[in-house]
């Protein structure tokens, strides 16, 4: 559960948001990020997308290579 008041002082200082997502097309897709964007305005937050394909290349074609954007994105 997120703090009720999450913005900091300043833009530049707000807290971010981490969506990962394996594509932006379609209508899931869509709206998985339509709600997120909607929650981040709405809380004062930066919303930062990865879009790194299906996990360990379920699709076809650059799947995999495109899985490295997950590794990449490390908490902390």
């Amino acid at each position: 559960m997120m703090d009720t008041d999450v913005r900091q002082s300043t833009p530049n200082q707000r807290r971010a948001l981490g969506l990962f997502i394996a594509r932006t097309l379609g209508q899931y897709d869509t709206a998985l990020w339509s709600g997120a964007a909607g929650f981040v305005r709405a809380h004062g937050l930066k919303l930062l997308t990865v879009v790194g394909g299906g996990l360990h290349g379920t699709g076809a074609g650059r799947e995999p290579q495109r899985n490295v954007l997950y590794a990449l994105s490390k908490a902390g």
